[in-house]
């Protein structure tokens, strides 16, 4: 029956003329009857059999099983690459696409074999348009059985000595066989092969061109008319409609020391939000600088990126959360970040708008503790925005799950940008705009073709997709995706279906997401822009018309968070690390500054010592109250932590480390002098110890003082105010209870007796065994003496007087 029923529906397509596309091709392949009489000559460009449509099963298709570009006798690793070709073909009398065709591809052999002259052919199948991205996806890693045997043209090479490399270029005019042969729209799979002569070595390369048959589109109109720029289009068949967005991020932040010196000493005029400065991914940058010539490319920027948007003439469409922070990563351990004061404030919609509102830009800023991030600074890296930027969520490391877009909503973003796993197998099962529910509201989230976005990207489908390894290869596959919802269907063009019906829309409307993660030179951007550009039937919309002029389907929403082992214990000890430091320096305003003296009107009043260095003017310009300190320090560190999270960012664990130091760096501002060596002369003596307060603020210590041996002991001093930016000396009684050299040990403790910072060492030494040995002389002379006197008195002779 299965037999029967194939061979009616070849009958059927034949008799009409129609191509054959494949929403069912596996199933079709799965019939034994397919593997018969399928070969076809391949020198002549005929089809030698018309009864099978070009369709084999895998077992008689020319392909390479693993869909590697060599299978060289000696395991070589030689390769066949696209290098040029022309992505969208017409009929001959086509007014919307080329009628000549032409590829370039080079052969290269990197071995240390020569590899033999051979002969490399371009091929396709006339009767075949793809309709599935499932099929489409098998024939670019070469796990499809498509029999190619319409022969485009072929091109000698020479031999390749080890090294080597040749360049050839293969053309035919579309009114030629093969091209001759295609009839409705949709993309064709293209086979590139070289051989050589001695069979030692084939390769072969998958790629597509896109067929623009315009009377199978003649009368269909345009889904919407719109185009990049806004404007109506009329005369273009557009029915397939783009948004394409490119996330402005950074792949490092660089600390400005000057500028941190001067915030962490409170000096008026600090500008917080200049501490740190990114550089963009390399992304970023070719998206910003292909702006200025593709209009339809919608910046979704990092707020604290926006200096680098606007610094290159470019201007935002909308502003993602701050620090282009990991929200969906943060959902997952709410309270660990919490710990660390950061929450869904920090992240906002509020406080990304708040940001791109004032123009602090690349200023970067987040409100101490759980607040959202201010704009505090001073002085601006860019002009404020002219009008408000809508703020959208972007997908980090985790997946959308209910508790991400909870946690999403609840900070503010009505709209979430999805960016992966979102290409459905056929048709309509991609849906570009849906509606998500949570237990406090909906949020549409913004689906990103998956294939699409990783070409755009830079990025072959897949690391089996031979023949997108090199730009020309990634258009040919992006021009026959954006067809894929168009493509000819049974013996004529599938009508679009009513724009009410939720799975409609399928294919036809595209939302395009750029990865940060890819590397997409600026050439290649828009090489691959103007490519959609000048397809016909492809328009483009901003995010806030894609969105309001499409039906929302109903979001699937993943239960896994996707995170693997290595991320979620990379995000654990980030939170906890940040929570440490963000304690630590708690600890410091409430147990070393002294709360009751740092409230000063006039500093300078309090710190004589500030006359005596000439600096008394700095001095008086600080912040007046050290709470305010306290709260752009901790602003400070909480931008440190999003930092942290970026979702783009190469090196997380710096910025970790950066909050770190920024907690110890504050204790480090009140330190011991290093005691010279001391020598007693007696029993008893003192030990000096000067304390050094670098901060604006007065501080309130004491020093612990530990003896390194029972010969000597020492006792630590009583609590000490030191007035800020000055030293203040205190003595530490010293007892030697006998002769020796020793240390001693002094650190600093705070106002609850904890220790900080690292312990200092001095010398002690008396000289007690001197003086008792002088003493024991003396007193052994004395006796000496006596002995002596009293000898002589017994033993002197008398005289006769006496």
């Amino acid at each position: 029956m299965a037999f029967v029923s194939c061979v009616a529906l070849v009958c059927a397509v034949i008799a009409t003329g129609a191509p054959w596309s494949l929403p069912g091709l596996a199933a079709l392949q799965a019939a034994p009857a397919y593997a018969e009489g399928s070969e076809g000559s391949g020198t002549d460009g005929d089809n030698s059999d018309g009864t099978n449509g070009g369709i084999t099963d895998d077992s008689t298709a020319f392909t390479v099983a693993d869909g590697a570009s060599s299978t060289s006798a000696s395991d070589a690793t030689a390769s066949l690459t696209i290098t040029a070709s022309t992505p969208i073909v017409g009929p001959a009398d086509s007014t919307t696409a080329p009628t000549a065709y032409s590829l370039t591809v080079t052969v290269s052999n990197p071995t240390d074999t020569a590899i033999d002259a051979g002969t490399v052919e371009a091929s396709m199948n006339p009767d075949v348009a793809f309709s599935t991205t499932e099929d489409m996806q098998s024939w670019a890693e070469g796990a499809l059985g498509i029999w190619a045997a319409g022969v485009i043209a072929t091109a000698d090479v020479g031999r390749l000595e080890p090294g080597a490399s040749q360049t050839v270029t293969l053309t035919n005019g579309t009114s030629e066989y093969p091209f001759n042969e295609c009839s409705g729209f949709g993309a064709r799979p293209v086979l590139v092969s070289f051989d050589s002569d001695d069979g030692a070595t084939h390769l072969e390369s998958h790629t597509f061109v896109t067929y623009d048959d315009e009377s199978a589109l003649s009368g269909s109109g345009s889904s919407d008319g719109s185009t990049g720029d806004g404007t109506s289009d009329d005369s273009a068949a557009s029915r397939v409609t783009l948004a394409i967005a490119a996330p402005v991020t950074a792949q490092s932040w660089t600390t400005d020391s000057d500028t941190l010196a001067s915030v962490t000493a409170a000096r008026e005029g600090s500008d917080l939000f200049s501490v740190t400065s990114p550089q963009l991914t390399p992304l970023a940058s070719a998206a910003i600088d292909a702006k200025a010539k593709h209009t339809e490319i919608s910046l979704v920027s990092d707020p604290l990126c926006l200096g680098s948007v606007s610094s290159q003439g470019a201007a935002a469409s909308a502003a993602m959360q701050p620090a282009a922070a990991d929200i969906t990563a943060m959902a997952q351990t709410s309270s660990d970040w919490s710990a660390a004061g950061i929450d869904s404030d920090s992240v906002s919609a509020a406080s990304a708008a708040n940001l791109a509102q004032s123009g602090s830009g690349s200023q970067n800023g987040a409100q101490s503790g759980s607040a959202a991030p201010s704009a505090s600074g001073t002085d601006s890296a860019q002009p404020a925005q002219s009008a408000p930027l809508e703020s959208i969520a972007w997908q980090g490391r985790g997946s959308w799950t209910a508790a991400s877009l909870g946690y999403a909503h609840d900070a503010g973003y009505s709209t979430v940008v999805s960016t992966s796993g979102n290409t459905g197998t056929d048709r309509d099962s991609y849906a570009a705009v849906a509606s998500a529910g949570t237990a406090s509201g909906s949020v549409t989230v913004l689906n990103a073709e998956s294939t699409m976005s990783s070409l755009l990207s830079g990025q072959a489908s897949s690391d089996q997709a031979d023949g997108e390894t090199t730009a020309s290869g990634r258009i040919n596959r992006l021009i026959a995706q954006s067809a894929l919802g168009l493509a000819s269907d049974g013996s004529a063009l599938s009508p679009l279906r009513p724009a009410s019906d939720d799975s409609a829309n399928g294919y036809t409307r595209l939302f395009v997401a750029l990865s940060d993660a890819a590397s997409a030179t600026n050439d290649d951007l828009d090489a691959m822009l103007s490519a959609l550009e000048s397809a016909h039937w492809v328009s483009f919309q901003s995010l806030d018309d894609f969105i309001a002029s499409a039906p929302a389907a109903t979001a699937s929403i993943p239960t896994d968070t996707g995170l693997d082992q290595s991320e979620s214990a990379y995000l654990s000890s980030t939170a906890t690390a940040l929570a440490s430091s963000r304690t630590s320096m708690s600890r410091f305003f409430t147990s070393v500054i002294d709360p009751e003296k740092g409230q000063n009107t006039d500093p300078s009043q309090d710190n004589p010592q500030a006359l005596s260095r000439q600096d008394a003017q700095q001095t008086a310009h600080i912040s007046d109250n050290a709470q305010v300190w306290e709260t752009d320090l901790t602003t400070l560190h909480t931008l440190y932590g999003l930092h942290a999270l970026d979702i783009s960012i190469t090196d997380g664990a710096a910025a970790t480390k950066d909050a770190e130091n920024l907690a110890s760096g504050l204790f480090a501002n009140v330190s011991i002098q290093q005691p010279n060596s001391v020598v007693m002369m007696s029993t008893t003596a003192s030990l000096p110890v000067t304390i050094v307060n670098n901060t604006p603020y007065p501080v309130t210590v004491s020093v612990d003082a530990r003896s390194g041996a029972t010969i000597l002991s020492v006792e630590d001093s009583d609590s000490i105010t030191v007035a800020g930016r000055s030293e203040q000396q205190v003595t530490l009684p010293l007892t030697a209870y006998s002769s020796g050299s020793t240390y001693v040990g002094l650190r600093l403790l705070d106002a609850q007796g904890a220790p900080f910072n690292s312990e200092l060492t001095v010398t002690v030494s008396n000289s007690l065994r001197l003086n008792d040995q002088l003493g024991y002389g003396i007193i052994a002379f004395a006796v000496l003496l006596t002995i002596g006197g009293l000898w002589r008195q017994f033993h002197r002779k008398k005289d006769t007087d006496s």
